[in-house]
């Protein structure tokens, strides 16, 4: 170019949007010494910028002159005629004669064209190129008149669709090789060599990348480039090894010390072979020596693991984990140290159990210890606390499971004596300081009991009372001896009447269960026969045999303060009847219990029952309109010598000295157990 001006001004693109200027009468072409203007009656009297003159356009200085030759506006390269006139299509230039292309709207070309389907190549400075090309390391061919080659062969190199110069593949039927050249190879399928490198193609003339499996064997040919790999490959995260000589990827093969599995894939981790076990680092070397992995510890030798084997004072187990713990050998239990793997010997405690190992480290099971101070259970756990060996009972120290000798020990709210051998004393008579205490056959201490012919005391000791005939209270509690001396246990009919004494000889009294039944003893230990007694707040209907055949809730219904007083009286059933007394819990007659119940709720009433059936306070109620909370009364004629407190359902609760039970004591009736002769009410 003869000359570049670079002018800030609005783009040829927008200019070319706006309408041409409109030309006044008095715009004229002008010449001046800086060459040729065009005036306008606007200011400044001249244009500047883009100019389109009678169809033509025209680009005029910041001064108005009008330009020519080369041009940069904008970024964009133009170029004007001597005329001043925009070049638009081809041009050639210069004596060398140059071409050049610019577009419709007159800016220059440059880079790959398309011009009436035909492709092209212009320089950076817009100049048409012609013969051989390279541009972004490709190679192109441009005839004289700078057409490119597309999709053609020129002499022996093929040009692609995109002008590009093909290399390194198949065309129709023909190898090109790396340096665009054909190499005189036609239709080959399979592998081929260029360039000292090897590639595969299949039967469609493409290059195989990737992995290819063929004849039983396998290769791996670079993803980008298709060239055979050889060597140690890292494919997808994996190690591989392929021959150095034809690049086929070994399989189930050591190579270096590393095994490449049935994959091809390096082994990495656990890994089998044959009927070996492995574990491979990372880098596929083999560990070797004491191994951790996942908490647990491995031996391996020379990489093999080792199983079912001594490591020194380590085991290995059949899984080739280190021994942990109580562990089985053959016929025998060894404990290892968990944190060392280290077999034990001596005494061990595991959680909170003592267990003791010989000098070879075998757990002792199931036999005596220490000169038969401790005994070794089933498990091999020293016993501790009470326990039965060989038939007899020991007491063996809960912390440290030494055999307790010579010594009365209380045990579980017992007391054993454990002799010199450290057996239980059973079924004898042991002297302990100056006192006899005897061991039953269960072992436990026998205490307020008789023994043979002699009592003893609570304590146990034997006291100086001996056996006698008939009945004996020793405590408060009643035995009976037959004409041999003999204490009875078990139902007894002694003098007519039926009697039940337990194992250790006393008799039982209120209501009892023997075996599968229950029986009700009066407090003289006579047993109760067809008979219905009231205990508390339930009635027991007994039949001849003595046994209860029926069990019925006794309640109080409703809210009136006769109610609430006839629930209140229920609380003292089986409380002494005492006469003259009045207190509910310690006795009371009939009059007085009433008195005292009344009197809990501010309702005073006479103190003797006839006064209270005649009481200023009380109202006279028809017996058949009786409610819980109202008085019945016993006697004859007019005068009354019992009193009851009605609580419903046809019973009535009162202090009696009478049968059924208690013979003496407050109790529920029947209300018609006897005929009532007045009923009154002192509570609304």
């Amino acid at each position: 170019m003869n000359r570049k001006k670079i002018l800030a001004l609005l783009s040829l693109t927008g200019l070319l949007v706006l309408s041409s200027p409109v030309m006044t009468a008095n715009a004229a072409w002008k010449n001046t010494s800086s060459g040729k203007i065009y005036t306008q009656s606007a200011s400044p009297g001249y244009v500047t910028g883009w100019k389109q003159i009678s169809g033509k356009w025209y680009y005029f200085n910041s001064s108005g002159i009008m330009q020519t030759g080369f041009e940069v506006i904008d970024g964009a390269t133009y170029y004007f005629n001597s005329s001043g006139v925009r070049q638009t299509g081809w041009l050639t230039y210069g004596s060398r004669e140059l071409k050049y292309y610019f577009n419709g709207s007159g800016v220059m070309q440059t880079g790959f064209q398309t011009i009436s389907k035909k492709r092209y190549y212009f320089n950076e400075k817009g100049v048409m190129q012609k013969g051989w090309i390279r541009v972004d390391g490709k190679q192109y061919y441009a005839d004289k008149n700078g057409v490119l080659a597309v999709g053609k062969w020129i002499n022996n190199y093929y040009f692609q669709d995109d002008g590009s110069m093909a290399t390194s593949t198949w065309i129709d039927g023909k190898w090109v090789g790396a340096n665009g050249k054909y190499t005189g190879v036609k239709n080959n399928v399979g592998w081929v060599k260029d360039g000292g490198k090897t590639y595969y193609y299949d039967t469609d003339g493409k290059k195989v990348k990737g992995w290819l499996n063929l004849n039983g064997k396998t290769y791996y040919l670079h993803p980008s480039t298709g060239v055979l790999q050889k060597g140690w490959l890292k494919i997808g995260g994996k190690t591989y090894y392929a021959g150095p000589s034809k690049g086929v990827i070994l399989k189930k093969s050591w190579v270096s010390g590393k095994y490449l599995k049935s994959n091809g894939a390096m082994a990495t981790g656990w890994t089998t072979v044959g009927k070996k076990t492995y574990y491979f680092n990372s880098n596929g070397t083999r560990k070797t020596g004491w191994v951790k992995r996942n908490k647990k510890y491995y031996y391996f030798s020379k990489g093999v693991l080792q199983k079912k084997k001594w490591i020194g004072k380590k085991y290995v187990t059949s899984s080739g984990a280190r021994a942990s713990g109580f562990t089985k050998i053959g016929k025998s239990t060894y404990y290892f140290k968990p944190s060392t793997g280290t077999k034990m010997t001596g005494w061990v405690t595991v959680s909170g159990k003592r267990y003791f190992l010989n000098k070879n480290g075998v757990l002792q099971k199931g036999r005596w210890l220490w000169s038969k101070n401790y005994y070794a259970s089933k498990d091999g756990s020293v016993l501790k606390g009470l326990n039965a060996v060989g038939g007899k009972l020991y007491y063996f120290n809960t912390s440290t499971g030494k055999k307790l000798t010579k010594t009365k020990k209380k045990v579980s709210g017992y007391y054993y004596y454990f002799t010199k051998s450290g057996a239980a004393a059973k079924s004898t008579w042991v002297k302990i300081g100056s006192k006899y205490y005897y061991f039953k056959s269960t072992g436990k201490m026998a205490t307020n009991t008789w023994v043979g012919k002699y009592y003893v005391d609570k304590t146990g000791a034997r006291t100086g009372l001996k056996k006698t005939t008939g009945w004996s209270t020793v405590n408060g509690t009643k035995y009976y001896f037959d004409s041999k001396g003999n204490m009875v246990t078990g139902f007894q009919t002694i003098g007519g009447q039926k009697y039940y004494f337990t194992s250790t000889g006393a008799m039982l009294t209120g209501l009892q269960t023997i075996g599968s039944n229950r029986y009700y003893f009066y407090s003289d230990g006579v047993m109760a026969t067809s008979v219905t007694v009231i205990v508390g707040n339930k009635e027991y209907t007994i039949n001849s045999s003595g046994v209860v055949t029926k069990e019925t809730s006794l309640s109080v219904s409703g809210t009136t303060k006769g109610s609430q007083i006839a629930k209140f009286a229920l609380n003292f059933v089986g409380n002494p009847y005492v006469y003259g007394g009045t207190s509910l819990t310690n006795g009371a007659d009939c009059s007085g219990f009433v008195q005292t119940v009344f009197s809990n709720y501010g309702i005073k009433v006479p103190r003797v029952a006839n006064d209270q059936m005649n009481g200023k306070g009380g109202v006279s109620v028809d017996i058949a309109s009786i409610q819980p909370g109202d008085l019945l009364f016993y006697g004859s004629g007019n005068y009354a010598s019992h009193v009851a407190i009605y609580i419903g359902n046809k019973q009535i609760v009162h202090a009696s000295n009478s049968q059924p039970y208690p013979r003496g004591g407050i109790k529920i009736s029947a209300y018609n157990y006897d005929t009532p002769i007045k009923a009154v009410r002192y509570w609304s």
